[in-house]
């Protein structure tokens, strides 16, 4: 279960941290689209959102982007700077988000996890439905990302759908269905306003249903320990986290500015 809200908030201040002018106003043209990026290739898990069944097939195309962003991230720099001009600027905008997706996955999710574990909901070193959900509803408003991801053009959605064919005809030899982006986005959407399961989740985990605990912004700086081993203790804040994660994501995106 990917964060999404989170993940919108820290794009927003990494858009704000970017010095370079040209990068930041073209991130903040294509807003919505550099937030989508932010969500990163977890996107394709909203495909089947509403579905019974999780396939199997679309859950193997965000672990091949997400496992191997460096080489996502080479292909999708030269693929962008070979396009048009327009297209080439919502391109760069999408890849810039895919550097705050970095790094949420980074230093965010560490906090998460170790939450999912204290809570015994999961023995899995991930963060679970339960504590990616309400930490979503906590730190922001589903609602809000709902109509900010609705304001994507078509036109926009169509030159990362392209990107995306490319990557998977280059690396798996696949082709994805038409729309499947697009589908993907509008599900993504109704699943944060709807009582309905985001990715398989159950009853609680809806976000519409899901409560607020304002304990899991860690406000009070309690001590908690990274369960990947890579931090040791930590006192920072959901919040703080956030704020690194959004800094040294702005590094990134005006180091491999196109």
């Amino acid at each position: 279960m990917p964060t999404v809200c989170i993940n919108y908030e820290c794009a927003a201040k990494a858009a704000t941290l970017i010095r370079e002018d040209d990068i930041r106003k073209n991130c903040e043209e294509h807003s919505a689209l550099f937030a989508l990026g932010a969500v990163g290739p977890d996107i394709f898990g909203f495909y089947d959102v509403y579905a019974r069944e999780k396939d199997k097939w679309i859950a193997s195309l965000v672990s091949s982007v997400s496992s191997a962003l460096p080489d996502f991230l080479s292909f999708a720099s030269d693929y962008a700077g070979k396009l048009p001009l327009t297209e080439r600027k919502a391109a760069a905008a999408y890849i810039g988000g895919i550097y705050v997706y970095f790094e949420v996955k980074r230093q965010v999710y560490p906090y998460l996890a170790s939450l999912s574990l204290k809570d015994s909901r999961k023995e899995e070193i991930v963060p679970s439905d339960y504590t990616c959900v309400t930490a979503d509803v906590t730190f922001s408003r589903p609602d809000e990302v709902s109509r900010f991801l609705n304001g994507i053009p078509a036109s926009d959605l169509d030159v990362i759908s392209a990107l995306y064919c490319k990557f998977f005809e280059k690396t798996r030899r696949e082709i994805i269905p038409d729309g499947m982006l697009m589908s993907a986005v509008e599900r993504l959407s109704e699943a944060l306003t709807k009582k309905r399961p985001p990715i398989g989740a159950k009853g609680e985990y809806y976000y519409a249903s899901a409560g607020a605990d304002e304990a899991m912004l860690n406000e009070a700086r309690e001590k908690w320990q990274d369960p990947f081993g890579g931090s040791g203790f930590s006192m920072l804040s959901l919040g703080d986290l956030v704020r690194y994660a959004a800094k040294d994501a702005s590094v990134w995106i005006e180091r491999h500015a196109l």
